[in-house]
């Protein structure tokens, strides 16, 4: 016989209980990220996320395929990654900020914000360079634009919105991302475009009635 020391009997994993938490609370978000996932590794198996073949087959941004009609791509790309960090960022990133403002807009009109601000990013990256684009963070951007109009409308003045600590540190934060990625190569006219969608949309989504704050917890 081999004696077998006493072990502890095996629960729920409690980080497993926390992914099906999120997918409970956000379910579009999970849906996206999922997208994005799954398309790094369909990509992947035909080739590399980092080659530009490969991007532009599995559809990533490019000014003369778009202005030829292939405006598919405003949406695709924002599901396309390149390479693995990028993907990785991207997911883990998103994550924190889709959740909470999925809870407060309702999974629908999350919905119609994500999409929205990620053909706005798309677009605002073809307008303003010719480049082989690919990201979810136009439509990141497009989220903290949210955040900052809910709120706009929750707090009602101009005033109270400036001296709210809480939007001070979600503005800190996107603009820490863009100084940080200043001198990397980055889609700042992407994360533009989201960012304006994002405040726009959300604004025409939501009235100051019952336009309810994005929470954290």
């Amino acid at each position: 016989m081999v004696p077998m020391a006493r072990t502890k009997l095996l629960g729920p994993d409690p980080a497993f209980g926390r992914a099906l938490e999120v997918v409970r609370r956000a379910p579009v978000t999970t849906l996206f990220l999922a997208a994005c996932v799954v398309l790094f590794v369909i990509a992947e198996q035909h080739g590399s996320t980092e080659d530009v073949d490969t991007l532009v087959r599995f559809g990533a941004t490019e000014r003369g395929r778009v202005w030829a009609g292939e405006v598919w791509r405003l949406v695709s790309s924002a599901f396309l990654h390149i390479g693995v960090v990028h993907l990785a960022w991207n997911v883990v990133t998103m994550v924190g900020w889709c959740t909470p403002v999925e809870r407060a807009l309702g999974s629908a009109r999350f919905a119609v914000l994500y999409l929205g601000a990620a053909i706005a990013a798309s677009a605002t990256s073809v307008l303003a360079h010719d480049v082989i684009g690919a990201g979810a963070s136009g439509a990141g951007f497009g989220v903290v634009g949210a955040w900052l109009a809910l709120d706009a409308r929750r707090l009602g003045t101009w005033r109270a919105f400036v001296r709210s600590r809480r939007v001070q540190r979600v503005a800190g934060t996107a603009a820490l991302w863009t100084l940080a990625l200043a001198g990397m190569n980055v889609d700042h006219a992407a994360h533009l475009g989201g960012l304006v969608a994002g405040v726009a949309l959300t604004w025409a989504l939501t009235t100051p009635a019952v336009a309810p704050a994005a929470s954290s917890r």
